[in-house]
């Protein structure tokens, strides 16, 4: 299910690429990533209370709070840097730049959850760098 899920992001990232680099051309992307998380938070909200899931923080630990917001932050901070970008280049170079973060989530899974770096994990982290370079460029 996960596969499905993770086809399902890619193909909403791919929209929201095209919508911000629309959406830039004509305001300014601080204030745009604004709208956007504003946009963003209603509706993950609107998931969770159509859900049923209880909305509670009863559950969470101080680990748990602090890690969801070092997450926001990280989230937000992304998404600026993200629609920065957009805004002063193209389409398809900042796309292929954003996506290296590949290859830091599996440097960082590696460091920090101890996931064995397999051979062809390595091996498709070189392909994506030498992609990034080439299109890039």
């Amino acid at each position: 299910m996960w596969v499905v899920y993770s086809l399902l992001s890619a193909i909403s990232c791919a929209v929201m690429t095209v919508l911000a680099k629309i959406n830039t051309e004509r305001t300014d992307s601080r204030l745009l990533i604004a709208f956007v998380v504003t946009i963003e938070m209603l509706v993950s909200w609107t998931v969770v209370l159509f859900s049923g899931l209880p909305v509670t923080l009863a559950g969470l630990s101080k680990r748990n709070i602090m890690l969801i917001i070092a997450d926001g932050i990280m989230a937000g901070v992304s998404g600026v840097f993200f629609f920065r970008a957009m805004q002063f280049g193209p389409v398809s170079k900042v796309i292929m730049v954003d996506k290296s973060n590949l290859v830091f989530s599996l440097i960082m899974a590696s460091l920090l959850f101890h996931e064995p770096v397999l051979a062809k994990s390595l091996i498709g982290s070189i392909f994506v760098v030498i992609g990034i370079v080439i299109f890039s460029t």
